[in-house]
């Protein structure tokens, strides 16, 4: 493949916005002008080629799997697709097999009852397992937006298609065209990426919260493996501007550079790569989550803490949908009302910067929110805070149940009538019984009260087994 970076849209355009501001060499001593002006006209004519090279790759890769349409795919275990030998040891960029090297070793954790609940549910107390987490590397992989990864001699990795085979869903951008067999979908575009590339993405990424637990913990994989030093990122790439602007921040939180980030994925693009390391998922929506990604987001909160900074509402936190088109409380001002004379500060994420939203709840003692993808927010809250969840009677909403497990955190059900169905499953708006809230209010507050004077009730523990105890050696 020829040598192109994917960075020459960030060098333009932060180049655009130092000249703007007159921090370039051009406007800064008369004497180094004529200097400045040639080395600026150079950068934009390099980066007008690279455009025209990342185009040309783009169609090259477009041909290539328009010949690969008629091929036949089927669904294959990564671990299967290893030849022997192929383990840790062998992951770098020269190889021409698909390596793995095992991230994690599998655990197992038990969820608690919820504090409270005004609904007789199947709450769980069963073991839950969680598989162990393995880096795969995989040469000449092709890969989806919605992070379907499959190889170029006719296999998807099982992994990544679980999250749409798990429903019987056809994996994204592959047509079934018998029992075990599919084909590519008319490619549209397609992206060639040299070099190594991570992937970060699956089918929820489209969602602030889905991303932050379920694909961003994977960034700590170009710290932590040398290997990957000089790798890039691969996301998929989004319509919404602002929540592109909280990936981008969340990811700088995490220590990567934007040169180190890729975007594809728009309008149907498939993504191309030299060499694709693809981890195994960190998250098993909505059942499981994998304490790796939990310990990731609080060192996140950790990178993003501002000495001195005061939470509002002193630790009280209610989290709104704001201008949210779809399941919003149709009594939210009586509710307001209500917690703001109870000492609770209003939040509204959407209008708030990544780090502003860690700071308020990383200092939160009780949050009351409704079910969505803000509440995720709770892993920043410390360990035993007390996390009230506004669920549509309509679903279960065990996501956060499992979250807050996790975190050791207090966790209160608070099911609300929903008013109308005229959305999809789970979307309608609701109406909140202000005598639930309280009553949960008041348990909330007494927990509370325990975890400050240091005392927590074995309700509120969570055990993690070991590989060991698990018998697997």
């Amino acid at each position: 493949m020829p040598s192109i970076r994917s960075d020459s849209v960030y060098s333009v355009s932060e180049e655009a916005a130092q000249r703007a501001s007159g921090q370039t060499d051009c406007f800064t001593e008369t004497e180094g002008r004529h200097v400045g002006v040639a080395k600026w006209k150079i950068s934009r004519f390099s980066g007008w080629m690279r455009s025209c090279l990342v185009a040309a790759t783009g169609r090259i890769a477009l041909l290539f799997l328009e010949r690969k349409q008629a091929q036949l795919y089927t669904i294959q275990p990564a671990r299967s697709l290893i030849p022997r030998g192929g383990n840790a040891a062998s992951t770098a960029a020269g190889d021409a097999s698909i390596t793995s090297r095992l991230l994690h070793p599998a655990t197992r954790y038990v969820r608690p009852r919820p504090l409270y609940s005004n609904r007789e549910l199947q709450w769980s107390e069963r073991p839950q397992d969680v598989p162990p987490l393995e880096l795969y590397s995989i040469p000449a992989a092709i890969a989806t937006r919605s992070g379907v990864v499959g190889t170029l001699d006719g296999s998807i990795i099982a992994e990544s298609a679980e999250q749409f085979t798990v429903n019987r869903h056809e994996p994204d951008g592959f047509i079934r065209v018998h029992a075990d067999r599919f084909v590519l979908r008319k490619v549209r575009a397609a992206r060639m990426f040299p070099g190594d590339s991570v992937l970060l993405a699956n089918r929820h990424t489209d969602n602030y919260g889905h991303f932050l637990l379920e694909c961003l913990p994977n960034a700590r994989l170009l710290n932590e493996i040398p290997d990957l030093a000089d790798a890039r990122l691969a996301i998929p790439e989004t319509s919404n501007p602002a929540l592109r602007a909280a990936f981008h921040e969340l990811l700088a939180l995490a220590g990567i550079a934007k040169q180190q980030v890729v975007e594809f994925g728009g309008n149907g693009e498939i993504g191309v790569f030299e060499r694709l390391f693809y981890a195994s998922p960190i998250t098993g929506h909505p059942t499981w989550k994998s304490e790796t990604a939990i310990r990731f987001c609080e060192r996140l909160a950790e990178r993003a803490a501002t000495p001195g900074a005061r939470s509002p509402g002193a630790g009280l936190l209610y989290v709104s949908r704001g201008a949210a088109f779809k399941r919003r409380p149709t009594n939210e001002g009586e509710i307001i009302e209500m917690l703001v004379a109870n000492g609770f500060d209003v939040v509204y994420p959407e209008t708030m910067s990544v780090r502003e939203q860690i700071s308020a709840f990383s200092q939160a003692r009780i949050v009351v929110g409704i079910l969505g993808a803000a509440m995720t927010n709770m892993v920043f809250s410390p360990r035993h805070a007390q996390v009230i969840v506004l669920i549509p009677d309509s679903i279960t909403g065990h996501f956060f149940w499992d979250l807050a497990s996790l975190k050791h955190q207090g966790y209160y059900a608070l099911f609300c009538r929903t008013v109308s169905q005229r959305r999809g499953y789970g979307d309608a708006d609701f109406y909140v019984d202000p005598h639930d809230l309280q009553a949960a209010l008041a348990l909330a507050h007494r927990a509370a009260g325990r975890a400050d004077a240091g005392s927590v009730g074995a309700e509120a523990a969570i055990r993690i087994v070991g590989r060991a105890d698990l018998g697997l050696g």
